[in-house]
C-alpha cells in the first residue's frame, strides 16, 4: 500500500531526526506540516556538547523531503528553479532527501551553498534556460558523528565566506586569466576536515571551493570552477633495500585520493598503491631517466625487485606477482645497466662530476663513449683513420666535453682493407699525463699554456689540483706562472667558483713566496679583493702604490681599491693601445664589477 504524501513527510523528519541524533552538537528544530513556504526548520550547531548559548556556532537552515522509492547515487532529486533562488537569497540551505523504499531508509543531503547554487543555475540558463525543475546531486549522509559534524561545519564556513556574494556574478578561473586584472593575489582552497588529505576526498565529491583573494583585499571571493580532481604531493624518506645496502630515498608521494597514491623514487621507478576494504593492488611503473646516476639507481632498483620478487621499504616487504613481473623485460634492463656502469667508469676515470644527460643521445654520442671506454679504462690503442690529429684534443659526448691526450703509435701503417694510412693512439686524460712544454730556447712551461681559457671553460674534466702543480712543480723550472696565476683567476670570475678562488689565493701565495714583486703582490690583492678578506694592513699598502711610477701599478692599484673613475682615467688616458689590448685580457679589468 503506497504512503500518503503526509506520511512520507512524516516518516522522512522521523528518520531524519534518528540519523542527527548521531551528533551531539547539535539541536534540532524541524518542523512537521510545512508552516512555512520553503523552509522545514533549522538545526542549531555549537562548539561542544554542553549546547549553552554562548557556544552556538551557527542557525543553519534546513529543507526536508521524502521520497517513496530507492536511492540511485546515478539520478538526482528535483528542485524547483525557483526555490533554488529563494535559497540562494537566504545565504543557502542544507537540503536532505530520505529514500523510504531502501531496506534501512537512505538520508542523503545536498549542501546547498550560494556557490553550489549558482554554478546549479549558471549551467542550466546556459543549456535550458526555461527549466523549471532542476536534478540535484544527493549523497548519503555520513553515519557517524565525525564526519557528519563535519558536513554542518564544512556549510557553515562555506556559507561564511559566500553569503556576500550572493547576488554578484561569480568569476571563473578562465575570466581571470583573460581579464586585463594584475594577478598578484593567492588563489585559495578552504575546507574543514580530519587530516590535510581529506582535501582529495572533497575535490572528488564536488565539494571544494576555489577562492580568489586580490592583493590588498580583506575577503576572498568564491570562484565559479568546480574544483573535482586534484593531487597532493609530499616529500618522504624511504629505506630502500638494494643489492644488500640501505639506501635512503627522498621520495615524492602523489595522492590522488588518500587510497591511491604513487610513490616516486626520482629515478624512473615509481610505485602506485590502491588500497579497498578487501585488498590492497600495487602496481610498479618503470622509466629511463635522462640522468646517468638516477638511470643506474632505477635499474638497479627494478632489478633487485625481480630477484626477490618484491622490495623491501621501511622494513616492509611489498611483493609482486610473477604475472606483473613477467610483463617486463629484465634480461634487457640487464644488458642497459651493464652499458650505464661502463659509461660511469668512463666519467670516474675522467673525474667528471658533472652529471650525464641523456636528453640529446645519439648515435655518435655512443660511438664516442665506445672510444673512450676502449682507450681509457681498457688502455687499448685506438685506429684513427686521420693522421692530422693534434696531440691535444677536446671530444665532446652527450653534454659532456672533455679534454685528452693522444699520443701516436704505428705512424703511417697500411690497413690493406681500405687503403687508407691509419695511425694507433694512446689516449690520455689530459690532467693524468705529466708533461712539459719546451719552445724552441729550451725554456719549460706548463702543458696549460696549450689550452685556452675559452677551451678550459668548457670541459668538464678540468683537474684544479693538476693546474697548480702543473705551474708550481719543483722539479723544473716553469715559465709564464704569473699568466698560469691570471688564467685561473679569468677561470674563476666566469665560472664565479669561490672554491676555484681558494685555489688562486694558494696559487698567488707560493708565488708571492718565490718573488716578493709589487705585480705578485696586487695579484695576491685582487683575489682577496673578490672574496672580501682585505685588511687595513692591505688597503694602506695599497694607498702607498696611488702614485707609483709604473702606470699599470697605479691602474691596479685603484682597480682592488674600487676607485672606479680614476682607473677608467687611466685606462682612457695614460695607456698606450697596446697596454689596453693586453690588460682586457687580464682579470683586473674586470675586478670594478665586484667592487
Amino acid at each position: 500500500m503506497d504512503r500518503s504524501s503526509k506520511q512520507i513527510e512524516e516518516d522522512a523528519i522521523d528518520y531524519l531526526k534518528i540519523a542527527l541524533k548521531k551528533s551531539k552538537h547539535i539541536h534540532r528544530e524541524i518542523s512537521e506540516g510545512d508552516r512555512e513556504p520553503i523552509w522545514d526548520g533549522h538545526i542549531y550547531f555549537y562548539k561542544n556538547t554542553v549546547k549553552k548559548n554562548i557556544d552556538l556556532v551557527e542557525r543553519i537552515p534546513v529543507q526536508v523531503k521524502g521520497k517513496d522509492d530507492y536511492y540511485n547515487k546515478n539520478k538526482g532529486y528535483s528542485i524547483k528553479r525557483n526555490n533554488l533562488e529563494h535559497y540562494l537569497n537566504e545565504g543557502g540551505v542544507l537540503y536532505f532527501v530520505v529514500y523510504l523504499k531502501d531496506e534501512t531508509p537512505t538520508v542523503t543531503y545536498a549542501s546547498l551553498t550560494p556557490k553550489v547554487i549558482k554554478n546549479i543555475l549558471h549551467r542550466k540558463n546556459k543549456k535550458k534556460p526555461n527549466i523549471i525543475n532542476i536534478s540535484v546531486t544527493m549523497k548519503p549522509l555520513p553515519d557517524n558523528e565525525e564526519e557528519l559534524n563535519l558536513v554542518f561545519q564544512n556549510f557553515i564556513q562555506k556559507r561564511k565566506y559566500q553569503k556576500g556574494f550572493a547576488h554578484v556574478e561569480l568569476r571563473s578561473q578562465e575570466s581571470l586569466f583573460n581579464s586585463s586584472e594584475n594577478l598578484d593575489g593567492e588563489f585559495q582552497f578552504k575546507f574543514i576536515g580530519k587530516e590535510y588529505l581529506d582535501i582529495l576526498e572533497y575535490a572528488k565529491s564536488g565539494e571544494l571551493d576555489l577562492y580568489y583573494k586580490p592583493k590588498g583585499a580583506t575577503i576572498a571571493e568564491p570562484l565559479l570552477d568546480d574544483i573535482f580532481e586534484l593531487h597532493l604531493f609530499k616529500e618522504n624518506k624511504m629505506h630502500v633495500q638494494i643489492q644488500g645496502n640501505e639506501k635512503v630515498y627522498q621520495t615524492i608521494f602523489n595522492y590522488r585520493t588518500k587510497n591511491d597514491y604513487t610513490i616516486d623514487f626520482r629515478n624512473g621507478c615509481s610505485i602506485n598503491v590502491q588500497e579497498n576494504l578487501e585488498n590492497i593492488l600495487i602496481t610498479l611503473k618503470f622509466s629511463f631517466s635522462n640522468v646517468l646516476s638516477k638511470r643506474i639507481d632505477g635499474l638497479e632498483f627494478i632489478l633487485e625487485l625481480q630477484k626477490n620478487k618484491g622490495i623491501i621499504l621501511n622494513d616492509h616487504k611489498l611483493t609482486f606477482s610473477d604475472k606483473s613481473l613477467s610483463e617486463i623485460d629484465f634480461n634487457y634492463l640487464k644488458n642497459c645497466l651493464d652499458a650505464h656502469i661502463r659509461l660511469k667508469k668512463i666519467l670516474d676515470k675522467l673525474k667528471i662530476s658533472k652529471e650525464l644527460d641523456f636528453t640529446n643521445w645519439s648515435q655518435n654520442d655512443y660511438r664516442v663513449s665506445e672510444t673512450l671506454y676502449k682507450g681509457i679504462i681498457n688502455k687499448e690503442l685506438i685506429k684513427l683513420d686521420r693522421t692530422d690529429y693534434n696531440t691535444i684534443q677536446f671530444i665532446k659526448f652527450a653534454n659532456i666535453q672533455v679534454l685528452l691526450f693522444l699520443i701516436p703509435e704505428n705512424i703511417g701503417t697500411t690497413d690493406y682493407r681500405s687503403y687508407h694510412n691509419h695511425t694507433d693512439y694512446r689516449l690520455y686524460n689530459f690532467s693524468d699525463y705529466d708533461m712539459i712544454l719546451i719552445d724552441e730556447n729550451k725554456q719549460n712551461f706548463s702543458k696549460y699554456e696549450a689550452v685556452d681559457i675559452e677551451h678550459l671553460l668548457l670541459i668538464d674534466n678540468f683537474d684544479i689540483s693538476d693546474y697548480l702543480s702543473s705551474y708550481l712543480s719543483n722539479k723544473i723550472p716553469i715559465e709564464n706562472k704569473d699568466l698560469g696565476l691570471l688564467k685561473l683567476i679569468n677561470f674563476s670570475d666566469n665560472q664565479c667558483d669561490q672554491n676555484v678562488l681558494q685555489s688562486c689565493l694558494e696559487f698567488a701565495q707560493k708565488l708571492l713566496e718565490m718573488d716578493n714583486s709589487e705585480y705578485n703582490k696586487l695579484n695576491l690583492l685582487q683575489i682577496k679583493k673578490r672574496l672580501n678578506t682585505l685588511t687595513t694592513e692591505d688597503n694602506n699598502y695599497l694607498l702607498s702604490l696611488m702614485n707609483h711610477s709604473s702606470v699599470e701599478i697605479r691602474y691596479a692599484t685603484a682597480c682592488i681599491l674600487g676607485y672606479k673613475e680614476q682607473a677608467n682615467y687611466l685606462f682612457e688616458n695614460q695607456f698606450s693601445e697596446k697596454q689596453r689590448e693586453r690588460f682586457i685580457e687580464y682579470p683586473i679589468y674586470h675586478l670594478l664589477n665586484f667592487s
